[in-house]
């Protein structure tokens, strides 16, 4: 996992950031990533602060921002979405509920 994280010292300003958030302990909005360094990047941070909250604008980039994710943190956890048309049918069972709860 050292090998995947390294990297990131190089980035300008990585350094920085951890320190703000390990002083502050707060919320903190980074841009200018391309999607495939998000998870990257967030597993960096997290190295340090322990628990990262990941939020997508659809749960189309949130599957796949879970599903990058994953290749640094196996207990990643998604929280699906209710889907609004079917949520009286409960067609897929309790399987969203479970998700929802384990999360």
């Amino acid at each position: 996992m050292k090998a995947l994280m390294q990297p990131l010292e190089a980035v300008a300003g990585f350094g920085d950031l951890k320190r703000s958030l390990k002083k502050n302990r707060g919320v903190i909005e980074v841009t200018g990533a391309i999607e495939s360094e998000k998870a990257h990047f967030a597993a960096g941070l997290a190295e340090n602060c322990g628990k990262v909250l990941l939020i997508a604008e659809n749960e189309l980039r949130a599957r796949e921002l879970f599903e990058d994710y994953r290749l640094y943190d196996r207990e990643v956890l998604l929280y699906p979405a209710r889907d609004m048309v079917f949520s009286d049918a409960d067609l897929s069972g309790n399987l969203i509920t479970q998700q929802r709860m384990k999360a």
